[in-house]
């Protein structure tokens, strides 16, 4: 009797931990499809916006990993309009970086709204330029280096919003 008891509780937490498995793969997969699409800004259209806010800064940038998500928290701003452009300008020695916009402050890096650079980076000084953004909501940026140093350099970023 006992072991029966046993078993059944086992294939109860079994039971529940596929589950919880299972809802945690459409969950995550849900935040993919949620993510606010970034593009690339030609210098011709980076020129011709009028940006409502600008903020400048400087931030570690090291090579971390291939997507961003370990990267450097940095750029945060309360957004004032719904679309924001992010660019690191200067960075000695890098080429190419990863960035990911993130609702919230800088710490509170729950699930990013936004990622750029894809699977092979953002050129430094290519401006990237997301839409679909919430006025007066605090969002942060994670940014991390596809060929600099693990070490990191002092890179230069710009954020401004439009």
């Amino acid at each position: 009797m006992k072991m029966k008891k046993i078993k059944r509780t086992f294939s109860a937490l079994c039971a529940c931990c596929m589950i919880l498995a299972c809802g945690s793969s459409a969950f995550a997969a849900g935040q993919e499809e949620a993510l606010l699409p970034a593009r690339p800004l030609s210098f011709e259209e980076y020129s011709s916006l009028r940006a409502t806010s600008t903020w400048e800064g400087i931030v570690l940038l090291r090579k971390t990993d291939n997507a961003g998500t370990r990267g450097v928290s940095c750029a945060q701003f309360v957004c004032d309009d719904d679309s924001v452009s992010f660019t690191i300008y200067e960075a000695p020695g890098v080429t190419r970086y990863f960035a990911q916009l993130y609702l919230g402050p800088i710490g509170d890096d729950s699930a990013p709204v936004s990622t750029w650079g894809g699977t092979d980076g953002v050129q430094v000084g290519q401006p990237i330029s997301t839409t679909g953004l919430t006025a007066g909501e605090t969002y942060h940026f994670k940014v991390s280096s596809v060929d600099g140093s693990v070490y990191g350099v002092t890179a230069k970023w710009r954020v401004e919003t439009y």
